[in-house]
């Protein structure tokens, strides 16, 4: 059984988690607004000079996303194969109280599991936002700040 203090410090934390994870998504987008005007001016570029064309930087962007995607697929899949778990043993621990004579305790003990079985979901939604934002904003972001120096060239 969880005291109602750490209870509502990890709703709390979570809400946190909740909040920088959208400042997170804020600052990918912001740096693939960058990453994007920078590379187009490098396709016009090559379509017009193909010779002098930067060939390095334009092999890089499937590869890039394809990593970062499917880093973040791994962080969802491994979120979503621990909410299973998470959520088989709490089915198999509501199961077996309705077997049991019931007293005051054991129905607080209940509720009590109910209310940090539906807490850990919240926790892992929220973790699982992060870390799949995680490798597409350390993608977008380095690429930015990469390509930053080269913004007033093209």
């Amino acid at each position: 059984m969880i005291d109602p203090f750490t209870y509502w410090s990890r709703v709390l934390d979570s809400w946190r988690v909740m909040g920088s994870t959208g400042a997170m998504m804020a600052r990918t987008l912001a740096a693939s607004q960058d990453v994007i005007a920078v590379r187009t001016g490098m396709m016009r570029a090559a379509a017009h000079s193909p010779l002098d064309a930067n060939y390095a930087e334009l092999s890089r962007m499937v590869p890039e996303k394809v990593a970062a995607f499917s880093a973040a697929g791994d962080a969802v899949m491994a979120a979503w194969w621990k909410a299973q778990a998470d959520g088989m043993a709490q089915m198999s621990k509501a199961m077996s109280g309705p077997f049991r004579a019931p007293s005051p305790f054991s129905v607080a003990e209940y509720w009590g599991d109910v209310a940090l079985a539906m807490l850990r979901g919240a926790e892992s939604g929220v973790r699982l936002g992060r870390d799949a934002i995680g490798p597409i904003h350390r993608t977008a972001t380095a690429n930015a700040r990469r390509l930053g120096n080269r913004r007033g060239a093209s």
